[in-house]
């Protein structure tokens, strides 16, 4: 013996077998991941949901049975944003300023689309943050609420005759996706509600005309 160490080296047949079991191995564990992401994401949007329909009910409190009034938008603002009124309610609030305007804002954000919460309810809404138009905000209700899969409903804009106080959603993660066939019809249907098995929906509470709250799984 020479005392030199052989040196064995992988074959090019074992190099791609070890290729091809972290392939499987990748293959099975992703989708797996994605999931263990999704469920954190909705239990962060539960949470904050939560949050946000226990300052509703402080607000009522405060004021007399009124509900923060829904919010329109043609330009700066966002449709059906949460409301500011209330931001003395919630930890996270801020207010964003630029050359030639400021602009209020609740800082919670859906942790799927890093845009504000929406909310909704039959009454009042304030366009732009500067007109205030009674009875302009609707909320659609299917016809066998709180029953099952029905395609036929109606809008409701008067608080008194609405089977649905308000609702406040997360718009989860494709608010582009075509399930949304009628964005208007969001978010009371339980067909466009999210779970683990859909790739898109949205995470609702809402309350009822009975003050029942209602939550997607």
């Amino acid at each position: 013996m020479n005392g030199q160490k052989s040196e064995k080296s992988f074959t090019l047949l074992e190099l791609l077998v070890v290729v091809a079991v972290i392939v499987i191995l990748v293959a099975i564990l992703l989708p797996t991941m994605a999931k263990a992401r999704l469920r954190a994401r909705m239990v962060v949007a539960h949470s904050d949901l939560r949050q946000i329909t226990i300052a509703v009910q402080m607000y009522r409190d405060d004021n007399v049975n009124r509900l923060p009034p829904t919010r329109g938008s043609c330009n700066l603002r966002m449709a059906y944003e949460l409301p500011i009124e209330l931001m003395p309610y919630l930890i996270k609030g801020k207010k964003y300023f630029s050359s030639d305007f400021s602009i209020d804002e609740v800082a919670m954000k859906d942790p799927f689309t890093g845009d504000s919460y929406k909310y909704r309810a039959p009454g009042a809404m304030i366009l732009n943050e500067t007109v205030i138009v009674e009875n302009a905000a609707n909320i659609w209700v299917q016809d066998n609420f709180p029953g099952g899969d029905c395609r036929s409903g109606r809008y409701y804009n008067d608080p008194k005759t609405s089977p649905v106080r308000y609702a406040v959603w997360s718009s989860g993660p494709e608010p582009n996706s075509p399930m949304f066939d009628l964005p208007g019809h969001l978010p009371v249907p339980y067909i466009y509600w999210l779970d683990t098995s859909k790739s898109a929906g949205v995470l609702t509470h809402f309350e009822d005309i009975g003050r029942q709250m209602h939550i997607s799984p």
